[in-house]
């Protein structure tokens, strides 16, 4: 599984973000909300470990008028659903909202050029920056659009990169299983094959039954808030 790492900055899809993610090379996927990884799954953010209770209800608002096209958008939501259809057996299930003060976090669209085809965050960031920011890099690649949102939800979910103990030490995190390179929280040079695999599904499901890891105290996120 992923690390976990108490108390650092967490990678979110947005622009101040706190993690300036690690230059990789064309056409591997970059992700912009920072080191975790979840084969084997890593866990950790902020310098602790955050998830949301098992069987809590997560809402999303998605902003439809943040796309550039509208026909942009719809498909954009398109394959959000079918992302979070890939993680519906973690204990945790996302329910879109269509008033933005009733939801826990954010789908927005972004025209700002970052390099990065999405952002995301971590249970415990902070309400205000709690978006999954959709950039415009993504619509050149629109047919992994469905990958790249696997793999942001998995930030959601509190899933640091696969490779955060190697290369995203200054955000220490903690791992929770095995390493598993086909991780859809892994980095691969063709994004068609970052797709959730049965092994984070059962590594997720481990760690949302845990309340500490190696010693740690897991954070436990109210969504109704």
């Amino acid at each position: 599984m992923s690390d976990v790492h108490p108390n650092s900055p967490v990678f979110v899809e947005n622009k101040n973000r706190f993690y300036q993610p690690t230059p990789v090379a064309a056409p591997a996927y970059r992700c912009a909300t920072q080191p975790c990884n979840i084969s084997a799954i890593r866990v950790g953010s902020h310098y602790s470990i955050s998830r949301y209770a098992a069987g809590s209800t997560v809402r999303y608002y998605f902003d439809l008028d943040t796309f550039e096209k509208s026909k942009e958008g719809k498909r954009a939501l398109r394959h959000f659903k079918r992302a979070i259809s890939a993680w519906n057996r973690v204990p945790v299930k996302f329910t879109r909202v269509y008033n933005q003060r009733d939801a826990f976090f954010l789908v927005v669209a972004s025209n700002y050029n970052r390099g990065v085809y999405a952002e995301a965050f971590f249970p415990n960031d902070a309400a205000e920056p709690r978006v999954v920011t959709v950039y415009p890099r993504v619509f050149r690649d629109r047919k992994a659009m469905f990958n790249v949102f696997c793999h942001e939800l998995g930030h959601v979910l509190g899933l640091r990169h696969e490779y955060a103990g190697e290369r995203e030490r200054q955000h220490p995190s903690v791992r929770l299983g095995n390493p598993n390179p086909q991780s859809v929280m892994n980095k691969f040079a063709n994004l068609f094959d970052m797709m959730v695999q049965e092994e984070d599904i059962e590594e997720a499901i481990d760690f949302y039954s845990r309340d500490t890891i190696e010693g740690n105290p897991v954070e436990v996120v109210e969504t109704d808030t």
